[in-house]
């Protein structure tokens, strides 16, 4: 973990934010907007820091190499290769050869040239609608389980077939965009008898299952893919409270399920107890 080279990206961190350069950049948005959007991601305030330094070194240089025009990003970029701080940073650590610094500021002057004479901005994507919601807020599904878990399409070759031995169910508690662009949603499990189908009337009875590692219900993305695998079942709707929800929702940011792929059959995962459903509905009618 941590830095391994003198590349850019023999680096965890800058590894994982070209990462989330590239799902950004599936926003039809100007690379100033991008910008803005990665920053607010990343909690970035601008401040002369590692952390800050690293993030628009990395962004200029997806940026520049994507060809996507961007005087915000590379204004930042440029402010931080005349500062000289990654160089000195590397210079103050005494792991670090003279050998390994002198590779590094190869790297950084290729950067730099680069964005001094960025290749020609690509034509931008014609704006079109964001991908649709495929679920809704309220909605309670049930599904086949095998040893406590959905059919997952991350699910190993190796474990062999899916053979269902017991049912599950989830409800959806929220679901928003990330970058502005792409859905997510949180989901919880729900206390059920694993024995039979869940009606709503179980469901209802029941207890939302959350993680014991995020302090809430996750967030996950959903395709039509993962639910045909999955084989969700509608079983019907509740009328949820925003305001009842938000305290049992995870602290994580939900932009990482879109960056780590987290796909909603997880979403069963939960192995914390949590909130009984019925006290999480609002008073109106679904």
């Amino acid at each position: 973990m941590g830095c391994w080279g003198p590349g850019l990206y023999n680096d965890d961190v800058a590894a994982d934010l070209r990462t989330s350069v590239a799902l950004a950049c599936k926003a039809p948005a100007s690379g100033d907007r991008l910008a803005e959007i990665l920053v607010r991601m990343h909690d970035i305030d601008n401040a002369d820091d590692e952390s800050s330094d690293l993030f628009w070194l990395v962004v200029a240089d997806q940026f520049e190499r994507r060809g996507i025009d961007s005087p915000l990003a590379y204004a930042a970029a440029l402010s931080v290769l005349a500062s000289g701080r990654d160089l000195t940073r590397l210079r103050d650590d005494v792991d670090v050869t003279p050998k390994f610094v002198a590779k590094r500021a190869a790297v950084l002057e290729d950067l730099e040239a680069r964005l001094r004479a960025p290749r020609p901005s690509r034509p931008a994507v014609a704006a079109k609608d964001p991908p649709a919601f495929i679920l809704d807020v309220g909605e309670v599904y049930a599904f086949p389980i095998m040893n406590g878990r959905a059919h997952s399409p991350h699910r190993p070759a190796q474990d062999g077939p899916f053979v269902q031995d017991g049912w599950g169910a989830m409800i959806v508690l929220d679901r928003q965009r990330a970058f502005d662009w792409l859905p997510w949603y949180c989901a919880a499990g729900l206390t059920i008898d694993a024995q039979r189908r869940p009606t709503m009337r179980d469901a209802e009875q029941a207890c939302i299952t959350t993680s014991m590692h995020s302090e809430g219900a996750n967030g996950y993305n959903a395709s039509k893919a993962h639910l045909r695998l999955m084989q969700v079942e509608l079983i019907g709707r509740v009328a949820l409270d925003p305001a009842k929800v938000a305290p049992h929702m995870s602290k994580r940011a939900f932009h990482s399920a879109i960056e780590y792929g987290w796909t909603i059959a997880y979403a069963k995962d939960g192995l914390r107890v949590g909130a009984a459903l019925s006290s999480l509905l609002s008073s109106a009618p679904a």
